[in-house]
This record gives structure tokens, sequence and C-alpha cells, in this order.
């Protein structure tokens, strides 16, 4: 029985937890309205149209950014992987944006 029939037969709201063979279905669990959605680094570089470095070397200071890469080990570099909320790109967004002029000379 597949999950939008189960959801049919239970009547209750579910949440599908994982990905490929790993992905299951809950029912009667529902997802957090209030929770933020996250995007990868090559999501953000896409949208702002610039390289995964410049995405890390702005965003990794930012408040609200999740760094999800392993430390720093003896003879091996850090790993970055970091997820950016939606709220946080909007922010950056809007700081950054140029105002216009007033007059021009």
């Amino acid at each position: 029985m597949d999950g939008a029939a189960l959801e049919y037969k239970l009547g209750l709201p579910q949440v599908i937890i994982g990905v490929g063979p790993l992905r299951r279905v809950c029912p009667g669990m529902s997802a957090p309205t209030n929770f933020p959605q996250y995007l990868t680094v090559s999501e953000v570089a896409a949208i702002l149209a610039v390289s995964d470095d410049t995405v890390l070397n702005h965003f990794s200071s930012l408040e609200g950014v999740i760094d999800i890469g392993s430390p720093e080990k003896m003879h091996k570099r850090k790993k970055r992987a970091l997820r950016i909320p939606r709220p946080t790109l909007d922010r950056y967004i809007a700081d950054r944006q140029v105002k216009a002029r007033k007059g021009r000379r």
C-alpha cells in the first residue's frame, strides 16, 4: 500500500522522510509549518549567479546559517557544507540592493 492510499485509508496527514531507497512515509505526522526552507550552497549560487566559493565566503558568518561540514583535522582541510535559510538569503539580497539616486549630475 503506497503512502497516498494509506493517508486516504487512515484519514491522517503524512510526512515523507528520507531520499531514494531510504524513503518512508510516516502517517499521522505533519510537517512543522514554521520551519524555514534551507537552501544548499549550489542553489544560492544559482539564484545569485555567482560561484559556490563566493557563497561560502559571504554566507559562512551570517546568523542562521548552518555549517554541516566536517571540522579541520590534522593534515586535512575543513570540508565546508552550509545550509542557508530562505529568510537569510532574502535579507542578504535586500541589504545589498542598490538604492535609486535622487538626482543626476
